[in-house]
């Protein structure tokens, strides 16, 4: 596998575990947090997969 597929495949990788804990964070929330703050760092995580994706699709 060449370095650039590393690359991408890694970043994409990322990408979906960030959207799976976000996810996460927005069904379930941890017990010891307030609801809002569990909401805002799910979104924060969906944000920084999505943001990545789009570094690396800019930086190709």
């Amino acid at each position: 596998m060449c370095p650039q597929a590393k690359v991408y495949f890694s970043t994409i990788l990322i990408g979906v575990v960030l959207v799976l804990v976000g996810i996460g964070f927005i069904s379930e929330g941890p017990k010891h947090i307030p609801a809002f703050a569990a909401y805002a760092a799910g979104a924060v995580l969906i944000l920084l997969a999505i943001l990545a994706v789009i570094w690396l699709v800019r930086n190709r």
